[in-house]
């Protein structure tokens, strides 16, 4: 069943953890936009790296994993279709609903959370006519 689990749940996790901790004492400030890096680069040009960049980041990688457990071909990854559909109406709800989740790194959650679906559905219908010829 870990093998069903949508990665982008974490993304979501962690945005969520971070947004619901903006209001409390624990970090007053939005900490989407907060510098947690910086590199100097050969330029000499300071390129910092905000919580927001490195979630996005992981988000896209999530997404390359993802998509390689939709393009394989088991029962486990109906499951994981399923799991995929109800994180996104989650992400959209929140993202419509919660005032913590209407910033821009939410709404690249959600529509990473969106290409993940349909990816999922573009492969799945791809692969069901080889399947299917198969299976005769």
């Amino acid at each position: 069943m870990l093998l069903a689990f949508p990665w982008l749940f974490l993304s979501f996790g962690l945005y969520n953890v971070l947004a619901f901790a903006r209001g409390s004492a624990v970090s007053p400030q939005d900490p989407f936009n907060e510098p947690i890096a910086s590199f100097k680069m050969v330029s000499g040009a300071i390129w910092q790296a905000s919580a927001g960049d490195v979630l996005i980041a992981l988000t896209l990688v999530f997404l390359f994993f993802e998509i390689l457990k939709a393009a394989r071909s088991c029962s486990v990854a109906i499951v994981d279709h399923v799991l995929s559909i109800v994180l996104f109406a989650l992400c959209l709800v929140e993202f419509l609903v919660r005032r913590e989740a209407a910033t821009s790194v939410f709404f690249i959650i959600t529509l990473v959370t969106f290409i993940d679906v349909v990816a999922g559905f573009a492969l799945t219908i791809t692969r069901a006519p080889r399947n299917f010829t198969a299976a005769r």
